[in-house]
């Protein structure tokens, strides 16, 4: 009966200790599709998807909160007793005896002997040292938390960027298109004025000098364009080669609100700002931690022995230590780890209050480069007409013969420069809004 006992007592206690041994299974981290497509449509939101899908830094930032976690579990799991089990064989070349006079030799042990023991033990945390290690656990897995949001929308918006930045390339390489049209169109005009003796020789050179500039600046708007379409499928996580077509009708939501609304947002929003609040927070209470090293530590050590010579033995013995250990001199180590933790304090309450003026700056600068932007779409856009309306103005003026070939060529270029100024402009007006998002920290 002893036996089976003994038996049912070791399976559970293996059962109950398989979770700590457990085997855990890998999770393989995808950061490219399998079998992509070689065409693409994609709008704004999908793009910011695919790249959260796929980004290498979110992911790594996401097993850092993980990470934090088991930290933080571990840190728990010295708050609760811990009951181990020690099983020890002993093989002697002879079993132990002594002499007695008038006995003779006396056997006071076994040839073979099985030690069986299970032992409890548990350190009280009388000084919550354990407690507060625990919170500051926990606290810096909020702090990976608000890291990996700062990582979010930090690729958000390099992923919007990158695709207005596509769509401005779009645009160039269309105006490039046009102008080389025009061009064309101006030297096939050139040429029948010269050869009805209206224009000279040199209108026609100067026209082909011409041609061939915006050749080269079509060729270069087509270089800038297959960079910028690199560029965004770098970031969702798709080969360089795949084609994207992108949705033309994405706009950034407007935000509204003064700058004073708006910087209390951030300041409450910001992930990075909360992310070294919640690293302050862990700091301070760590002081308390090395503090508590000063003060006496009680533990209590409890064991139930089986002790014979065969595997399941009929001996039993039990026994119970508690413990205080008082530290009385360690060389000043104590005193080193504390002024330690209070220097990592001040340390992180200095950079918490660098990061709260920089996220004020960041909000501010944000609204001025919006407001500055929409000003010049409206302006700039004004200045498209006229360019369009002087260069109509400068063909019929030179095809009436009162003014030069460079008048028209001038007013080309400026309607060139106006219209890559125009998608600028508006580039610019999208990257702006998507800026003030992430310098109020929304999502």
């Amino acid at each position: 009966m002893k036996i089976k006992s003994y038996i049912c007592f070791f399976v559970l206690f293996i059962f109950l200790t398989l979770p700590g041994v457990a085997y855990s299974k890998e999770t393989t981290l995808e950061y490219k599709p399998t079998n992509p497509p070689e065409q693409l449509n994609l709008t704004l939101d999908k793009s910011i998807e695919l790249a959260k899908d796929y980004s290498p830094v979110i992911k790594m930032d996401k097993e850092k909160i993980g990470n934090a976690r088991m930290q933080a579990h571990q840190v728990s799991g010295y708050l609760v007793p811990h009951l181990n089990w020690q099983s020890t064989y002993t093989e002697l070349k002879s079993a132990p005896t002594i002499m007695i006079p008038g006995v003779g030799k006396v056997s006071t042990g076994y040839k073979t002997t099985y030690d069986h023991r299970a032992v409890l033990t548990y350190d009280f945390d009388v000084w919550r040292k354990i407690w507060e290690q625990r919170s500051a656990a926990w606290l810096n897995v909020r702090e990976a938390e608000e890291n990996y949001r700062s990582a979010v929308q930090n690729l958000t918006y390099q992923v919007t960027s990158a695709y207005f930045q596509c769509l401005q390339a779009e645009d160039n390489v269309a105006s490039q298109e046009s102008d080389l049209k025009q061009i064309e169109e101006q030297l096939r005009v050139t040429q029948a004025m010269y050869n009805a003796g209206t224009a000279a020789k040199i209108d026609v050179l100067r026209v082909e000098v011409s041609l061939a500039q915006i050749k080269q600046n079509l060729l270069d708007a087509e270089n800038q364009r297959d960079l910028s379409y690199s560029s965004l499928n770098n970031l969702i996580g798709y080969p360089m080669n795949t084609k994207l077509v992108l949705a033309k009708d994405q706009d950034v939501p407007n935000i509204t609100g003064s700058v004073d609304d708006l910087t209390a947002k951030a300041v409450s929003f910001r992930p990075d700002l909360r992310s070294v609040r919640f690293a302050a927070e862990a700091a301070k209470k760590l002081i308390w931690v090395a503090k508590t090293q000063r003060l006496p530590d009680f533990s209590v050590t409890a064991y139930k022995e089986w002790v014979d010579n065969t595997f399941f033995p009929d001996n039993q013995d039990w026994g119970a230590v508690v413990q205080m250990t008082i530290p009385i001199y360690d060389g000043g180590v104590i005193r080193s780890q504390v002024q330690q933790a209070i220097i990592a304090y001040r340390t992180q309450k200095d950079y918490e209050r660098q990061v709260f003026d920089q996220v004020k700056l960041d909000v501010k600068q944000a609204i001025l480069n919006l407001s500055s932007a929409k000003q010049r779409i409206d302006t700039i856009a004004q200045s498209v007409s006229e360019a369009e309306e002087s260069l109509r103005l400068a063909r019929v003026r030179y095809q009436a013969g009162v003014n030069t070939i460079s008048e028209v060529l001038d007013a080309e270029a400026q309607l060139s420069t106006s219209q890559t100024q125009y998608a600028q402009a508006k580039f610019d007006y999208q990257v702006a809004k998507a800026s003030l998002y992430k310098a109020i920290g929304l999502d």
